[in-house]
């Protein structure tokens, strides 16, 4: 055995503060329109929140979750936010994000651009679906209606002539 190829070591401690990542602050101003929802058993789907917030949610409530136990309810307002805050439901609790956990504090802040107020959808009607089915084929109004009665027109002239042979035939 020889000892020729002795290297130098020496270790470092690694010097880390951990105490940074316990602590979320978060822009208050940004959020107001979260809140947490929390202690609700694990077996609890979204639709089980949305039906609990149903009443809550006049324009609108999204779901993002943070854990099995936990998730942020995005509504359309502060006002929402804060009138949901106001829910007596024996199996699931709420709080500001503000006041909530590190781990929803952190979870709002990794998907800030996709926690943004909900809006309602808007409205639909006949109107709306035509003008938006006749823009993206590229055809203008007046053009879709021309081309559905010459269809039409086309139609009934061939019942025409085949009604007019089928005469012809049986006589």
């Amino acid at each position: 055995l020889t000892t020729d190829c002795l290297l130098s070591v020496s270790i470092k401690l690694v010097q880390n503060d951990y105490c940074l990542f316990e602590k979320v602050s978060l822009n208050s101003d940004d959020f107001r329109h979260v809140i947490e929802i929390y202690n609700f058993p694990f077996i609890f789907t979204t639709e089980d929140l949305l039906e609990a917030f149903a009443k809550y949610s006049d324009g609108g409530i999204k779901i993002n979750w943070v854990d099995n136990t936990h998730a942020l309810g995005v509504f359309s307002s502060e006002a929402a936010a804060l009138h949901a805050l106001t829910i007596y439901h024996p199996l699931i609790k709420t709080r500001k994000l503000s006041d909530g956990s590190t781990k929803a504090k952190a979870k709002a802040m990794r998907q800030a651009e996709f926690i943004q107020p909900v809006k309602e959808r808007p409205r639909t009607d006949c109107v709306v679906a035509k003008r938006m089915v006749t823009r993206a084929l590229g055809i203008q109004g007046r053009e879709l209606l021309t081309k559905i009665w010459v269809k039409q027109e086309s139609k009934s002239r061939k019942r025409f002539c085949i009604t007019r042979a089928f005469s012809v035939i049986q006589q």
